[in-house]
């Protein structure tokens, strides 16, 4: 009898990284006045509100469509969002690639697959479109949080693709140098390859191109 647990468990990691990429999110929402809110103070608190799915949230920056209310700073960003732009492009083109048969945006086209009838034999698609997915949801996520994220430079090959520098536009438009393995919070991405290392994976990476990891602050 065919073990399908491996399938079962690709599967649903697949599903859960299109709910993290198109699925609607919880927000939190201050209402306090004062400029220290705390559980404990005398005001409105806090409430829980909806806000779009990721990847609406920065098409809609793109666009200029959205507000400041959990929405990002749309209204700091340069007229021309290159990072932004760059983000749904690689999106779009990956998910196009994905459904050649299906209609409609990368939303609806995500959708539909998340109800494809795969099977066994698809977990090793699964487990590699997944790491596509999750690396897309840390890169946007960043996108959004522009400079609250900081952002750190590894100088070494990339252990994937042996790529150690690349160069591309930043935010204003212009060609810069930079190493292709860019840490933040929320794991390592190749800018060359666009191999992800999520958090729980960072040690295995700073052991593999022989480097101390050090806590992110």
């Amino acid at each position: 009898m065919t073990n399908d647990v491996p399938f079962k468990d690709a599967h649903l990691r697949f599903d859960n990284a299109i709910h993290d990429l198109i699925g609607m999110r919880w927000t939190v929402v201050h209402r306090c006045d004062g400029t220290n809110h705390r559980p404990d103070c005398q005001c409105a608190g806090t409430t829980k509100a909806w806000q779009p799915s990721l990847y609406t949230q920065i098409r809609e920056e793109l666009e200029g469509l959205s507000g400041p209310a959990g929405k990002g700073k749309a209204e700091s960003r340069p007229p021309l969002w290159v990072d932004g732009a760059d983000w749904l492009t690689i999106v779009d083109r990956a998910v196009e690639r994905w459904t050649p048969n299906t209609e409609g945006g990368t939303v609806a086209r995500l959708d539909e697959l998340s109800r494809h009838g795969f099977g066994p034999d698809d977990t090793s698609w699964l487990e590699k479109a997944t790491k596509s997915v999750v690396s897309w949801v840390a890169a946007g996520n960043t996108l959004l949080e522009g400079e609250e994220v900081r952002r750190f430079d590894v100088v070494a090959p990339c252990p994937q693709c042996g790529v150690q520098t690349v160069r591309r536009k930043d935010s204003g438009g212009d060609w810069v140098r930079q190493t292709a393995l860019q840490l933040t919070i929320h794991g390592c991405t190749c800018q060359a390859c666009g191999t992800w290392w999520d958090h729980e994976h960072l040690n295995f990476l700073a052991e593999v191109i022989g480097c101390e990891r050090k806590e992110l602050a």
